[in-house]
C-alpha cells in the first residue's frame, strides 16, 4: 500500500514540474495566451496546485 502512495505522489510531482516547464517555455516564446498574465503569479499558482 505504501508503494502505491509513493508512486502516486511521485507521479503528481512530475506532472506539476511539467506544467511549470511548459509555462516557462510559453513565456520564453512570447505566446499570446500567457503574455497577459503575470509570470511570477502564474508560476506560483501552478506550483501550489
Amino acid at each position: 500500500r505504501d508503494n502505491r502512495r509513493l508512486h502516486k505522489n511521485s507521479h503528481t510531482s512530475e506532472k506539476k514540474a511539467q506544467r511549470i516547464k511548459g509555462a516557462n517555455s510559453l513565456f520564453d516564446l512570447g505566446d499570446e495566451r500567457v503574455s497577459k498574465y503575470d509570470k511570477e503569479e502564474l508560476l506560483r499558482i501552478l506550483k501550489d496546485n
